[in-house]
């Protein structure tokens, strides 16, 4: 290639890149409330009420903390004035996820009177996996995970009732003297016929 002809190609070049324009644009700023929307269901932080707000900031970039099953129990016997639900869930049972969107439901509009925790019984070699579906799903509820393969046998000196099978989920008020489990599916309306007597 002559001197003549690079030169010429130089010119071109950079004729190209200045019609272009979408070179000189900025990035465009993401909102914070967008990337805390699951896939595909983004709507602007202008549309959301500002409850809604609130818990997106607090569900985005949460992750599942690992609890051994002593602090579970510590967790368990606390005199808490709320009703406390624990949900036992794993990421391949379509129920246990299902029951944990319904009860988060139910919990942001109980909140002065239920507390909701979800125990994952997934290995933790899923931790990431789990951690995918907390932020996706926007989960603002606190969430603890126990390697099952290790600590099932334990889980029985906390949860007396809890044989392995999923779904699985425990009502306790220590101050009420409520201790309740259920292993079932249920509708909305059932779940709030369940639940209503206990918060009143």
């Amino acid at each position: 290639m002559s001197p003549n002809q690079f030169y010429i190609l130089c010119f071109l070049l950079l004729g190209i890149v200045a019609c272009n324009p979408s070179a000189n644009k900025e990035p465009k700023e993401i909102d914070p409330f967008e990337a805390a929307m699951p896939h595909g269901a983004a709507l602007p932080s202008q549309q959301l009420t500002k409850k809604e707000k609130e818990k997106l900031a607090s569900a985005k970039g949460r992750s599942v903390q690992n609890i051994s099953i002593e602090d579970l129990s510590t967790i368990v016997n606390e005199n808490d004035p709320k009703l406390r639900i624990y949900n036992f869930w794993k990421i391949g049972c379509s129920e246990c996820l299902n029951l944990n969107q319904q009860l988060q439901k139910i919990e942001h509009n109980k909140e002065d009177k239920l507390e909701l925790i979800l125990i994952n019984v997934d290995s933790k070699a899923k931790v990431n996996l789990v951690n995918t579906y907390i932020r996706e799903h926007n989960i603002t509820a606190k969430v603890f995970q126990i390697d099952i393969n290790t600590a099932n046998g334990d889980l029985n000196n906390v949860f007396d009732k809890w044989n392995n099978q999923l779904p699985f989920f425990y009502l306790k008020n220590n101050t009420d003297g409520i201790d309740l489990n259920y292993q079932k599916n249920f509708t909305d309306d059932e779940l709030i016929s369940l639940l209503e007597p206990l918060l009143l």
